[in-house]
């Protein structure tokens, strides 16, 4: 009975050290057919990243020619056409500043505007003398949030919220927050109009 006992034993020590080893063969083809497929897809990711960047890269190439694009390009360089425009209307800090922002607006706005005696009206009074200087007014241009439409038959309609600090001899300096309408010509790349439609807010400092 022993001796059957100790062959069942050997019999059973035999069979598992058999499939230990088959499973552990196995096991190694399975870690071979994983590291396999694991190159091969990082290898499919870099092709599709590749062929991705490429494809960016051509439609970035053709977007200015896409008409929302050429939109978007088209309305950023008028936002920055116009908080160029109102820093030059609103920094002065005497009559001959006052009087030089006509010639620097030149390239910004039509002839009609530069002729508004709204925007660019004589700092003379009654006297001939020029008010700027007489009560040291002075204007500093602080920022401005432009809004712009979309273009419709080559014009835009564009708003300004403009920020500026202003001020005269022995007052206080006050914050002011004006809105302006502007419409702007695509073909002559300029400002045709310019209107003050609000003030947002005064605040004394």
């Amino acid at each position: 009975m022993k001796n059957k006992g100790l062959v069942s034993i050997c019999i059973l020590l035999v069979v598992s050290l058999i499939m230990t080893g088959i499973f552990r063969i196995e096991q190694k083809k399975i870690d071979q057919q994983e590291l396999e497929y694991t190159q091969k897809l990082n290898k499919k990711q870099k092709e599709l990243a590749t062929i991705s960047k490429v494809t960016n890269d051509e439609l970035l190439q053709k977007a200015p020619y896409d008409d929302t694009r050429q939109q978007v390009v088209t309305s950023q360089k008028v936002d920055e056409k116009a908080k160029k425009l109102f820093e030059i209307l609103l920094t002065f800090g005497d009559s001959k500043e006052y009087r030089a922002r006509k010639e620097k607006a030149q390239s910004l706005v039509t002839n009609n505007v530069l002729n508004d005696s709204k925007i660019f009206g004589s700092d003379k009074d009654v006297s001939g003398k020029s008010y700027i200087d007489t009560l040291k007014i002075y204007s500093t241009y602080r920022e401005s949030k432009v809004y712009s439409s979309l273009a419709d038959n080559d014009n835009m309609t564009v708003v300004v919220n403009v920020s500026y600090s202003s001020g005269r001899d022995n007052l206080p300096e006050a914050t002011n927050h004006d809105v302006y309408k502007l419409q702007y010509n695509l073909t002559q790349d300029k400002f045709t109009d310019i209107k003050k439609i609000g003030n947002t807010g005064t605040v004394t400092d």
